[in-house]
């Protein structure tokens, strides 16, 4: 599947959504802030609500409930092939890293079309402090223990191999530290932070550089790159060309995405896309040049009214 074309407008009335979506998933949290309130609604209205599907990952015991009813991870994949049909909607805004994935490396290759919409906020609703030692947005309330995600765990750290992360980040810093404290030295030997140019507010990647400036003062951290926050092909064309290239065979790239949603799409695509392709390979017996992907994930508590107001709007579409 390709990245076919980007929408972006200030309205969601003024997107120009694909004509007869078979299913549409979403998030379950629908009353955070003024956007999920405003998608919610968008989406209750403009189309058929046995095509909708809320979905939500529990972490904790490894389930997954779509429209409310709780499900095993398998039964849950199997769910959500049997309605997809052809044609997807998937709103970002209100569905998270890991949910996005799941659906993904279910429908990758299997759809004809897959449209990501996302709306970005107009501002965040609790602001920051000048002082240079609370450059800091108030976003989650609490994190889980960082974990990886399902279905994207090598054995860190076999047969001698490395690990090499790559962070897309925000403005939480301690989301980093604690896949670095968890690690301890044991399997981490490059560390590469992404940030995220232009934030919706001139000036406001400052912020994300001093909450992981810390991070670039230790050896472990190779270097900094900036990427686009709103272009997920940007995403996957930076792990495809510049990442991907330097592992070394047998090693495991791990991705941690806590950036921007954008940043978060083209992650998912590629690692998904990653995934299956070395499935295919070791199925034809071929274990040649072998690139591990391990996705890290720290389930945020977000906090209520997190933002405020809404932004731009963006319609991303994959085809077949």
């Amino acid at each position: 599947m390709k990245f076919l074309c980007d929408q972006k407008t200030s309205s969601i009335d003024q997107i120009e959504f694909r004509d007869g979506y078979d299913s549409i998933f979403i998030g379950s949290c629908v009353d955070l802030d003024d956007r999920s309130e405003l998608v919610n609604k968008y989406i209750l209205k403009g189309f058929s609500k046995k095509k909708i599907f809320y979905v939500f990952y529990d972490s904790q015991s490894f389930k997954m409930q779509v429209n409310g009813k709780i499900y095993t991870l398998d039964q849950a994949f199997n769910l959500i092939s049997e309605v997809a049909g052809k044609s997807v909607l998937i709103e970002c805004t209100t569905i998270d890293f890991v949910e996005l994935t799941f659906i993904l490396k279910q429908l990758y290759g299997k759809v004809d079309a897959i449209d990501f919409l996302y709306l970005s906020p107009d501002s965040y609703g609790k602001g920051f402090s000048p002082s240079i030692n609370t450059h800091d947005f108030q976003l989650s309330d609490s994190f889980k223990k960082s974990m990886p995600v399902p279905g994207f765990t090598p054995m860190l750290g076999s047969h001698g191999s490395k690990v090499s992360l790559v962070a897309f980040v925000g403005f939480e810093g301690s989301r980093v530290g604690r896949v670095l404290n968890d690690d301890e030295n044991a399997t981490i030997k490059n560390l590469l932070i992404a940030f995220a140019v232009p934030p919706f507010q001139s000036g406001w990647e400052n912020h994300s550089i001093f909450q992981h400036a810390q991070f670039l003062e230790e050896s472990v951290c190779g270097e900094a790159e900036f990427i686009s926050a709103y272009s997920p092909l940007s995403t996957y064309v930076f792990l495809a060309d510049r990442i991907e290239p330097v592992i070394e065979d047998n090693d495991v790239l791990q991705i941690a995405a806590y950036g921007t949603k954008p940043s978060s799409i083209g992650a998912s695509v590629y690692a998904v896309e990653k995934l299956l392709e070395q499935n295919e390979k070791m199925l034809a017996g071929d274990f040649s040049g072998i690139l591990q992907i391990s996705l890290q994930y720290d389930f945020p508590n977000k906090s209520s009214h997190r933002s405020s107001g809404v932004g731009n709007v963006y319609l991303y579409s994959l085809t077949s």
